[in-house]
């Protein structure tokens, strides 16, 4: 089943074998065939997955570490996203419709992720109709991104933005560089740190 894989590759698929299970109930040849089709690529920090411009050739599965997505505008990044481990990580619309990406998938520390191309996907899809259902999981957590980006955009000031990544990515303050925070909450460094003192100083 694992033949040519290191130990660490072994470990990797098997923890997103035992992800799929959670979702959909594999016999042990549906996973063996899942173990053939994909590979493991880890990737060092500021690495990219994808690249603006870039047309997307497979998506991902984040194992460990943390992925942003982020815009170019006029020469300034601008974070829309981040993906922390259990989460997959695509560009949809590129991915489908064989378009460029119109953002930048990076990893802001070592991450390790599930690689799953085309050619793959198409197998796992011809070899069990179960896999639909890991597609449709992939495209559902994809559009859940999305949606959360733009209701933040359109309904939460930047400080409103830092406690909610606060409350649901409290480590996150201390994997990704504070620049990128800022970015990502649409604020200066400066200004990210004024509020969290703000933060650290309410009783």
């Amino acid at each position: 089943m694992f033949l040519n894989l290191n130990d660490k590759s072994v470990f990797m698929i098997n923890a997103f074998l035992d992800y799929l299970n959670g979702k959909i109930d594999l016999t042990p040849e549906e996973s063996a065939f899942v173990a053939e089709q994909v590979c493991i690529a880890t990737y060092k920090r500021g690495a990219f997955l994808l690249k603006e411009f870039e047309v997307s050739k497979a998506f991902f599965f984040n194992l460990s570490g943390f992925v942003r997505l982020f815009y170019n505008q006029k020469g300034e990044e601008r974070t829309a996203h981040f993906y922390p481990e259990g989460t997959f990580i695509s560009a949809y619309q590129s991915f489908i419709k064989n378009q460029p990406s119109t953002f930048y998938l990076q990893a802001t520390e070592l991450t390790t992720v599930v690689v799953i191309n085309k050619e793959a996907a198409a197998k796992l899809l011809a070899f069990s109709p179960k896999f639909e259902i890991l597609a449709r999981i992939a495209m559902e957590e994809e559009m859940i991104s999305y949606q959360e980006i733009i209701a933040s955009l359109l309904t939460l000031n930047p400080e409103e933005r830092y406690f909610k990544l606060l409350e649901n990515n409290p480590e996150i303050f201390q994997r990704v560089p504070q620049r990128q925070i800022a970015s990502y909450i649409g604020v200066q460094p400066e200004s990210l740190s004024r509020i969290k003192k703000r933060n650290f100083e309410k009783p």
